[in-house]
């Protein structure tokens, strides 16, 4: 097929030759209009796309609503740039140089169709050599289309047993909690798609990335492996920090009672934690002596998370630090 067009653009007939040719190459490749204009242009951003599925009789969404899609939506970016960093399944918070990661990524104005978010990252640039450089901006987005992958196939096969094994390269808890709070724990479907900067190829293993759409069995799945990846199994070791919390409802002296503490701990593993420990009458006494003295306390126990909570548990020794 030959397509004629005008060799100026200052022709009476340029614009109506131009759309007329586009509309053509769009019925050909079976796409829309604005993606063969990008194509010929040559589109220097990753896209990634978010169509929330809104009842069409409604056309509305809660105002409150709003907020929690694009936290929600941010989220899933900022965590995506933390295993970029350091590659673990859970984070209780950002990572350093996170937000730093994701500060080129923008908002743009709504696509075509209600409720339609576009989030976009410029990904290439021009070394002195003129060779084109993928920045971690490419990998943020690509790790997002892998665990979207993977996340198919463990809904299509009822298994999620990759998806959990992936976190290295593909979704870690949070990712998991951020995709499933857009669709608002499943209560709103949305579709998710990706367009590639078509100035440099994705990497080979999500080149086979199509538009899917989060439902409320791809929730399930998310939360469940979600739930997983918190888990840390119990170990023996030593935490510091200070004592942010107390609680005993009646006389701390008596052997009936319950005494809890939480302590606030900077741990080189796992991050800014918060710690519940349950306590002996005289350790819970030199627990309330520390926090009025704004001193740090030394525990060492057995250390676990279970979902979000983080426990010590067969103390052996707190002491002031």
């Amino acid at each position: 097929m030959e397509l004629m067009l005008p060799t100026k653009d200052t022709f009476s007939d340029a614009k109506e030759k131009i759309k007329q040719a586009v509309l053509a190459l769009s019925s050909i490749e079976q796409s829309t209009p604005t993606d063969i204009c990008s194509k010929i242009i040559g589109v220097n951003s990753d896209s990634i796309l978010i169509k929330l599925q809104i009842d069409s009789e409604n056309g509305t969404i809660p105002i409150d609503a709003a907020p929690k899609h694009v936290n929600a939506i941010k989220n899933l970016i900022m965590f995506a740039a933390c295993s970029e960093i350091s590659q673990k399944p859970y984070y209780d918070e950002p990572v350093s140089g996170a937000a730093k990661l994701i500060s080129s990524f923008e908002f743009c104005h709504t696509f075509e169709g209600s409720f339609g978010f576009e989030i976009a990252s410029e990904i290439t640039k021009f070394a002195d050599t003129h060779t084109i450089l993928a920045p971690v901006q490419r990998k943020i987005v690509e790790r997002i289309a892998k665990g979207l992958i993977i996340l198919q196939t463990a809904v299509e096969t009822k298994d999620s047993s990759f998806l959990l094994e992936s976190y290295p390269s593909a979704f870690n808890s949070k990712m998991c909690d951020a995709i499933s709070e857009i669709s608002l724990s499943g209560e709103v479907p949305f579709k998710f798609d990706i367009k590639w900067a078509t100035s440099m190829e994705p990497d080979d293993n999500v080149q086979t990335f199509t538009e899917i759409t989060i439902s409320e069995a791809h929730v399930s799945v998310l939360k469940h492996v979600s739930e997983q990846l918190k888990i840390v199994k119990p170990y023996g070791t030593e935490i510091i920090g200070y004592v942010v919390n107390l609680h005993c409802i009646n006389d701390p002296k008596d052997n009936q009672s319950r005494r809890t503490i939480e302590l606030k701990v900077n741990n080189s593993e796992h991050g800014k934690i918060i710690v519940k420990i349950d306590l002996i009458a005289k350790w819970y006494i030199l627990a309330i002596d520390a926090h009025t003295k704004g001193v740090q306390v030394s525990a060492k126990g057995i250390l676990q998370r279970k979902g979000s909570t983080w426990t010590m548990e067969a103390i052996t020794q707190i002491i002031e630090s």
